[in-house]
This record gives structure tokens, C-alpha cells and sequence, in this order.
């Protein structure tokens, strides 16, 4: 097995014993470094990454945000078309096996799924994590107002 970041392909021999018949398959797969999420907010924008087990802290399922910490830092995982369900993920919840892209909005820093989250290890009785919402208003250089919600964890 691979061991090392990056695309890699093996070759499969399956061989019928009775009538010697072969079959010879070639696959090909993507191997992610898996890392913390600080380590992961300091990576390119679209740099594909697989995060180590993580807390969801807020989950706000009508604009599709994932508030996540570890030991070493806290992000956003944005699905920007809800391709992904949310499923089993619940604050408090412990995660394993995500792996998206790391991108940002207005220079924010966050995290786009590349998997459904049911194919996610979920464990945990979904504890709430303390945290506060505030609604931030602001203008951006050219005039126009916007607000944003702030999650302080």
C-alpha cells in the first residue's frame, strides 16, 4: 500500500484456477497526507486534505456550515451546494475520515467536503460545544453592505 502523498496505481492479477483464465486490473487512487487543522488552513486554496479527528461545534444545516476545532485550531467546512448531507453529524459529535479542499471566502479560510458525510466515522453523544453568534455588519471598499454571522468558540 502506498504510503506517500499523491496519485499512485497498482496492478490486480486475479487468476481462475480451474480453467487458468486471467484478469488483469489497474487502479488508480489519490493518497492524502492526513493533518491537524491548523496545518491545514496554512495549505493553498484547492490543496486537497484529510483532516485527523476533529469536534463538530456548531452545525447550522439551512446555510450548510460545519463549525469544527481539534487541538490546534478551529474552521469552517463550507458545502456551498449541499452536495454532501450532513446526515449523522451533530455538535459535540467526534469525526474521522474527511477529506476536502481547503479554499476561503473574503480571505476566511475554510474547508469544501470532497466525501459524503455518511461515509464519515461519527462518534460521540453529541454534546454541545459552548459558543456565541453575533451578527456582524460591514462595508466592503466598494460601498456595499453586507453581514456575516461570527461563531466565537
Amino acid at each position: 500500500a502506498p504510503t506517500e502523498a499523491g496519485e499512485h496505481t497498482a496492478t490486480l492479477t486475479i487468476t481462475e484456477t480451474s480453467s487458468s483464465q486471467t484478469a488483469t486490473v489497474e487502479l488508480t487512487g489519490k493518497c492524502v497526507e492526513t493533518m491537524d487543522v491548523a496545518d491545514a488552513m496554512e495549505t493553498a486554496d484547492n490543496t486537497e486534505v484529510a483532516l485527523n479527528p476533529f469536534e463538530v461545534v456548531k452545525v447550522i444545516s439551512a446555510k450548510n456550515y460545519v463549525y469544527i476545532k481539534d487541538a490546534t485550531g478551529a474552521s469552517l467546512i463550507f458545502d456551498y451546494n449541499n452536495a454532501h448531507s450532513m446526515g449523522s453529524l451533530v455538535e459535540g459529535a467526534t469525526v474521522n475520515g474527511f477529506v476536502g479542499k481547503k479554499g476561503a471566502y473574503n480571505s476566511n479560510p475554510q474547508l469544501t467536503p470532497s466525501v459524503d458525510y455518511s461515509a464519515l466515522s461519527v462518534s460521540g453523544s453529541g454534546t454541545a460545544v459552548a459558543t456565541e453568534i453575533t451578527e456582524v455588519k460591514a462595508e466592503d471598499r466598494k460601498g456595499l453592505h453586507f453581514s456575516m454571522e461570527c461563531v466565537r468558540i
